[in-house]
Parts: C-alpha cells; structure tokens; sequence
C-alpha cells in the first residue's frame, strides 16, 4: 500500500488539477557536515527519548466522547509534546531561509485523494478477500461507522504534529543534489532509527535478565514496536513528497491520514455513551 500511495502521487501530479505542485526539491544543505549530522542524531534520538515520559503524562488526557481512545490519547500528548520540542531545537539549529513552496488547498486535496485511492485500496481487498493489510503487529482495516466518525477530530491533531516533523525532516536532512534512493533512505533511518535502538535495547535486555529494561512499562514498550515500520514508512512519503513538490505539506498530511487511520482502526475505545470511564488502580 506504501508503493500505491507514491504511484498515486506521483499520477495526481500530472493531472491539470494538480500538476501546479510539481515542483523539484529546493534543499538547504548542500552536503553532510557537522549540523547535519546533528540534526539526524537529533531528528533520531527525540522522539524515542520523549516516548515513555510523555505517555505518561498522557495518561491525564482521559477518554472523552471526540477522543475515546485512552491509549490513542496518550500518543498524541507524547507526539504533541516531541512537536513542541522539535520546533524549539529547530529554532536554534536554523540556517538559512527555506525556500519551500507551498499552497495549502491544492495540497489537502492532493493529500485527500492520494488516501481515498489507498482507502479504496483495502475496502476492495476487505471485499474480495475478507482480509485487511496486515504483518504481525502490524494492521490496517477499513473504518467502521462510529470509528470514522471520531478519526476527524484525531486527525486534526496528528495533522498538526506531522506539519512540524515533516517539514524539520526536509528542512533539515534534505541534501541538493542527492538521489532518490538515498534522500528517502535517510530520511526513513531519521525517522525509526531511535525507535529501533529503544526497542533493541528493551528486548535485548528482557532476553539478558527476564526483565524489560523498563518493567513499568510493558504495553508501551510492545507499542513501540510498531513504530519502528511506521515511522520509516512516514519518512518515506514524506521525504518522497517534499522532493515531488518542493513542500512539506502534502507529505505531512498524507502521514497524519495514514497514522490517525491506523490508530484509530485498531486501538481500544475506553468511552461510549452510557460508559462511567473509571481511572484503573482508582476507586
């Protein structure tokens, strides 16, 4: 589904309706030096650093009827949170002015119609098939009525956290000049690498002791697993996407479609109408 959503890209784009945001990538850098590379261990190290902390202050953001999902909530504060940090430690990384061009309609409904191809995509498979996409922790199925409802208002906010991540990983990372393969293969190893070094390190010390490095934390550490392969897939569209159009906005939102889908289609709804949400270990 990955390769359907660049293949759709890049078909929209020849399209009258959307061709005026074919634009080739304007990076800043212009090769790999020491500010590159502290940005890449920067963009790597933050959000796997922020990730137990600000989930559990996550757990103050309780299921309510637009947000029912406890642990969905919790996501968001620590996603929220590593936005906020991103933009300080952007501020003082900054060099130069970027020059990217965007046009915020035009991109929303590039966005739109790139994930209703993909939509479609899984409701054909769902219909022909009776499966859904789907690789061990891994799983993306069609929305039910009352799931779809609450994806908007979830997909505002994950709207607003992939605008700052995407356009710091082009901002940042992007290289002029660079190829295909190697600005989108960096921008996925930005992305998960941290995640991946957290859920090694986790593991690889359950196996050592019989504990998780953090015992407290036992389904937040088998969430991050998941993160892993999704945040090397949002590096990829979304370096794929600024390099397409010379903007970070129909790769950021493209992302936050894609992420708000899948969280919202496969995590638990701790709240419903006539529920009585109950804090677990309280009263």
């Amino acid at each position: 589904m990955v390769g359907l959503i660049l293949a759709t890209l890049d078909l929209l784009l020849g399209l009258p309706l959307f061709a005026g945001l074919a634009r080739p990538a304007e990076p800043l850098a212009e090769r790999r030096d020491g500010r590159w590379w502290l940005a890449f261990a920067v963009t790597a190290a933050l959000p796997a650093l922020t990730y137990f902390p600000l989930m559990k202050a996550g757990q103050a953001f309780f299921p309510m009827p637009i947000f029912p999902q406890w642990v969905h909530n919790q996501l968001l504060v620590w996603a929220l949170g590593t936005g906020l940090l991103t933009l300080a430690i952007g501020f003082l990384l900054r060099k130069g002015r970027p020059t990217f061009t965007n046009r915020w309609a035009a991109s929303a409904g590039l966005a739109a119609a790139v994930m209703a191809v993909a939509y479609l995509s899984i409701v054909v498979v769902d219909a022909l098939f009776k499966t859904d996409f789907r690789f061990w922790v891994l799983g993306l199925k069609p929305l039910s009525a009352d799931r779809a409802v609450i994806f908007l208002p979830y997909l505002v906010l994950w709207a607003a956290f992939f605008l700052v991540a995407i356009r710091a990983l082009n901002l940042n990372l992007a290289v002029r000049g660079e190829g295909l393969m190697s600005q989108v293969g960096w921008a996925k190893a930005a992305m998960s690498l941290g995640f991946l070094v957290l859920v090694v390190w986790e593991y690889a010390t359950l196996f050592a002791t019989g504990r998780l490095a953090t015992p407290g934390e036992p389904l937040n550490t088998i969430v991050a697993i998941q993160f892993v392969p999704l945040l090397a897939t949002v590096g990829i569209i979304g370096a794929y996407a600024y390099r397409r159009t010379n903007s970070y906005v129909p790769g950021a939102l493209i992302c936050a479609i894609l992420i708000a889908w899948y969280v919202t289609s496969g995590t638990a709804n701790h709240w419903a109408p006539g529920f009585e949400f109950r804090i677990p270990g309280r009263g």
